[in-house]
């Protein structure tokens, strides 16, 4: 048995728990989730030193190195037949960029004394989809290896999330004819005075996560421009690699113990007030180098994670739920935002306010919507209707 078969048995037994009320399994998810990284390989158009694929540009070998490790990844975790392998393959897309650049910090030993101690702590990570619904990523120590597993309703919520935030962003027509999404806080609120279907969006998202277990509005397409679909791409992806970076931090320096260049945190709290940090910054640099991504854009999706992850708190809450009990070991999530920008601000642009401004559009942009979305989805709340079995809490 290798190092990681304990975690596999125990992510298994997880998923199938929660099958049985969300009974979708049956599919090879390790076949899925291989042939989506080959298809992304398959539709790269090859440029010189660069690759283009759907509206992005990478370098060729660096993509070809992310492509690597992503089939390495869902080899390593080995899904079963209650994974869902579309899903997987995103996270283990993000997890492959995050673990090249944890690999970058691995110190040089003599390859006489073995595997670098970050490269071993990765062979003992896993992660999976699960359908216990959760407003949060969960790292749990099984045997040796270490198991995030994410909620595929946290997955498609916060990607609606961020589709309603994308649907409200203005398309203006600039002087030269071309299109471009305004960030105007005025023009975007008026915007929603006149059409209030990305507020409809997030309340039915919400809604529908709770009480059916399925994050989706009753209408779900991908936006019809090129820029919106573009924005929404690069705001999920950092979303998605944000709340996977702070969970590879408790993974690696955590739980495996790996050596963290830098201060050890003495308490729970500092644990978590270093993974959202080390997280931005695995975010930051991953993003210049694997997607040519700017800081404060890779940041803006980090950024609405957090607000999200607090939107749901505060419904939860409404709704009574154990799940918004305050967190001993987590700092304010409010505090999580201020933290974000200020490393913003000491590493990149200490005098950055426009950076700063296009970090926190999607998130005040959220806050928009939730302002109109939080009252009639009051009435969901306050009711007496049950949540979905798969809100489960133990």
């Amino acid at each position: 048995m290798d190092e990681v078969s304990a975690a596999r048995s125990w992510l298994r037994l997880n998923q199938r728990r929660f099958a049985q009320v969300h009974t979708e399994g049956g599919l090879d998810g390790h076949r899925v989730a291989l042939a989506r990284v080959d298809e992304r390989e398959r539709i790269g158009v090859h440029d010189g030193d660069d690759v283009h694929v759907e509206g992005f540009t990478f370098g060729a070998s660096s993509e070809q190195a992310r492509l690597d490790r992503t089939r390495a990844i869902i080899d390593r975790i080995e899904p079963g037949p209650h994974e869902d392998g579309i899903k997987l393959e995103i996270l283990a897309r993000q997890a492959a960029t995050l673990e090249l650049a944890l690999l970058e910090l691995d110190p040089h030993h003599d390859p006489d004394e073995g595997m670098r101690p970050i490269a071993r702590a990765l062979d003992r990570v896993i992660l999976g989809t699960t359908g216990w619904q959760r407003h949060d990523a969960v790292t749990s120590k099984v045997g040796p290896a270490s198991v995030i597993t994410v909620s595929d309703g946290m997955m498609t919520a916060y990607y609606q999330s961020a589709k309603a935030v994308v649907l409200a962003w203005p398309l203006m027509t600039g002087d030269d004819g071309l299109e471009y999404l305004s960030t105007r806080l005025e023009v975007m609120a008026a915007g929603l005075d006149r059409d209030a279907s990305p507020v409809l969006q997030l309340e039915e998202t919400f809604g529908n996560w709770f009480y059916s277990g399925r994050p989706l509005p009753q209408r779900s397409a991908p936006p019809a421009s090129e820029q919106r679909r573009r924005a929404l791409t690069v705001v999920t992806a950092c979303m998605e690699r944000f709340v996977l970076a702070h969970e590879y931090v408790h993974a690696v320096f955590d739980q495996q113990a790996a050596p963290f260049p830098g201060d050890e945190p003495a308490s729970a709290i500092e644990r978590e007030v270093r993974a959202d940090l080390v997280a931005a910054q695995l975010v930051m640099g991953s993003a210049i180098t694997w997607d040519r991504f700017a800081p404060n854009m890779s940041l803006q999706g980090a950024l609405l994670a957090v607000r999200i992850h607090e939107i749901v708190q505060e419904a939860l809450t409404t709704a009574g739920r154990p799940e918004a009990a305050p967190s001993d070991t987590h700092p304010p999530l409010r505090d999580r935002i201020d933290m974000v920008v200020d490393l913003y601000r000491e590493q990149v642009h200490r005098e950055g306010d426009l950076d700063v401004r296009g970090m926190l559009y999607a998130t005040l942009t959220l806050d928009e919507l939730w302002r109109r979305a939080r009252v009639p989805l009051r009435a969901w709340l306050t009711s007496d209707r049950p949540f979905h079995a798969t809100w489960a809490t133990t």
